[in-house]
Formats: structure tokens, sequence, C-alpha cells
């Protein structure tokens, strides 16, 4: 079952790579995580609830597996079914009051701030968001000039699926600090394709959807926390696994009041855990770090760079938000009606790939030579 990867390209086995342009939405699954979930469907169709037990050993393991990635420990590293459940669940375990304010990018992921904003409705805080310019590169010292006693959470993403720019965490943090605020970062357009260990370093939560550059399946998310953050947070669920381990098979099927409840990361994994899932992750994460999340990076730069020089023969170019690119997703700003007609030529082609609102944005995975001239004939027919 085990597949040890010898280049990014041979991480996955997809056969179009050079029509999927949107990765950034929803990644290919990977070669590792195909072969896990094979061998996992086909032993929970032979054995039943005999297959299980195997299952939470490699759950375990998965775990592990992930935590490596991130750069934090198995210990802190939770399971969840998606970032709108983690973000959620954060937004009920915060302190927040009248007053209090909660600082977002304007342009972030609804998945981000929608949680927030019902948050801070129901206690009187204020949601701030923070519109950056579209005309020049995005400056953290937007957020930055915001904080101040008021602020209690700043929630970004480490990279905006928007357009790929970074944002200073670094900065963030320090300001965070001064006036002790929790700084939360949303790793989903980073973890699989760059290194996210400083950003988990500096984050008091960070998370991730699995389905994209990780390149794992639907369903799922991975979350690590601070242990001091930890203690803090409200589960979203209750159930048998809530207690200690030793207890959990009895306590499905007779309640103990007088069991205490677990103050462990699984306390936040109520129920029957994800195993497909997560091992089928857990099973990818290994082989991204098998190869480096850095030659995966290079890989995928190397597209985009054709995507860019592709666009810019036919006088588009990348909206000026990102000077010195550190991920492959690449936004466009042609004009409404020649929007509509490359966004037509694209179809033509069966590109993948998102617009939002006037903006055309594109994602590619690490191609092969032959691929990216594909993927420029592809282009130019498209644009021609």
């Amino acid at each position: 079952m085990s597949i040890v990867p010898e280049t990014a390209r041979s991480l996955v086995g997809a056969t179009n790579l050079p029509r999927q342009l949107n990765v950034a939405g929803a990644g290919p699954l990977s070669n590792a995580a195909h072969a896990t979930l094979t061998y996992m469907v086909d032993a929970h169709h032979r054995s039943g609830y005999s297959g299980r037990d195997p299952l939470i050993e490699l759950y375990i393991e998965a775990r592990a597996q992930v935590a490596a990635l991130m750069g934090t420990l198995p210990s802190l590293l939770s399971f969840q079914p998606s970032v709108s459940s983690v973000v959620t669940m954060l937004s009920r375990s915060v302190p927040l009051g009248p007053g209090d304010q909660v600082l977002t990018w304007d342009v972030e992921y609804a998945s981000n701030i929608h949680a927030w904003h019902v948050r801070a409705q129901e206690c009187g805080a204020e949601l701030v968001r923070v519109q950056p310019s579209f005309t020049s590169p995005w400056e953290t010292e937007l957020l930055v000039e915001q904080i101040n006693e008021r602020t209690k959470v700043v929630t970004v993403s480490s990279i905006q699926s928007f357009d790929g720019s970074a944002t200073d965490l670094y900065a963030l943090r320090a300001a965070c600090d001064e006036v002790g605020a929790l700084l939360l970062v949303d790793l989903s357009q980073q973890l699989g394709v760059g290194d996210v260990t400083q950003a988990v370093a500096l984050a008091d939560a960070s998370y991730a959807v699995a389905h994209k550059w990780l390149l794992g399946p639907v369903g799922l998310a991975v979350a690590s926390f601070t242990p001091d953050l930890l203690v803090k947070l409200v589960p979203p669920a209750y159930g048998a696994s809530s207690v200690e381990i030793v207890a959990a098979s009895e306590a499905a099927v007779w309640f103990d009041p007088s069991r205490p409840v677990r103050r462990d990361i699984s306390l936040l994994e109520a129920g029957t855990p994800p195993l497909l899932a997560a091992i089928t992750a857990g099973a990818s994460a290994q082989a991204l770090a098998s190869v480096g999340v850095e030659a995966v990076l290079r890989g995928a730069l190397t597209a985009r760079r054709a995507i860019v020089t592709a666009f810019g023969s036919h006088q588009m170019h990348p909206i000026p938000t990102v000077t010195e690119p550190v991920s492959p997703i690449v936004a466009f700003r042609p004009g409404p009606e020649r929007l509509a007609r490359v966004v037509a030529g694209l179809r033509e082609e069966h590109f993948n790939f998102v617009v939002r609102g006037d903006i055309l944005r594109l994602s590619p995975w690490a191609m092969d030579t032959d691929e990216i001239a594909v993927l420029c004939d592809g282009l130019e027919r498209a644009l021609g």
C-alpha cells in the first residue's frame, strides 16, 4: 500500500493536469491517497466491523504524518469535517464582548469570515474587514495599523485564495502579542505546496482542508492549536469518545456521569472518527513529505510562469497585487468584455478554472515538460 514517489509529478496519476487549473479549489487525489483509500474500502467491504480495529492504529499514524508535514505535535493536531467547522468552534471558544474587535481581510474566503460575523452580532463585538488594493501589492501593514487594545482576534490566510498573495505573519504575530490578541491562520492554500512550519509556529491556531494542495479527500480538515488555546476550546460535539479511551467502549452503551471528560486533542473528535478520510490524508502528507513541498512548489511555479507568458502574449497580465510569486495561484483582470471571451475560450478547451467577480483565477499543479507544452497549446487556442 505504501507508495514512495520520486518526483513531484509522480505524486499524482492524473492524466489531464494541463487542464486542471483549479487546484486552489480542489486538487487531484494523490497516488498514495488513492491506493490507501482503495485498500481501506476493500477491507471494509470484506470484513465489516472486524476491519475497523486495524484502522484505528492507522488513524493514529495519520495524525502523526500530517503533524510532521505541518511541523506540529500529533497531540496538538485534530481532524475536523471542514475549515468552517474549525472556525466556528474557535468563534464559540474565544471570549468576546461589546466593543471587542475581530480583524480580517475583506477578501478572505467566506469560511474564515462568516462564523465571526455571526458571533460578533451575537455579543456586540465588531468584525473589521480591511480592503486591500487591487492595483498594488498587498501590504500586511494595512492590517497591522488596525490592531489596537480592542483587537481580540486576527484571522487571515497565509496565502490568499484570491490571488496567491502572502501575508506577513511575523508582523501580525508581533502586533498581536502587543495587545494580547489571538492569531488564527488558514493554511488551505499553502499546506502541501509550501513550507507551513513557520506559519504553524506563529499562529495560535492553524488549519487547512485536505482536498486542495494536500491532495487528500473531500470532507476533511486538519487543525493545530497551541497548548494554551487547546484547553480553552469548546468541543463542537460530545460523544462516547469524549471520555478517556479506556472507558469509551463501555460509555458507548452505558452512560456513566462519573467518568471525567478527557482534556487531550481527542476531546474535539467526539463520535466515530473519520477513518477513511484521515488515513487517506495521512498517506498523502507522507508522500508529499518524501518528495519535499519545495519540489512541488518549484514545479507548480514553472507551470504558473508558462501561464503568465501565454496570457502576456495576448496583452493580459496578472493583477499587480503579487510581485514575487510564492504560490502557483495567479489572477487576471482583463475587463468584463474580454473576460467573457477568455472564459468561453477556456471552457471550449475544457480547462478548469475559477471566476470571482471580474477576476479570473488559475492555479496549476506541477507538470512535466510535455504537459507544459500541452498547457501552452491549449491556452493559445483558448486566447487566440
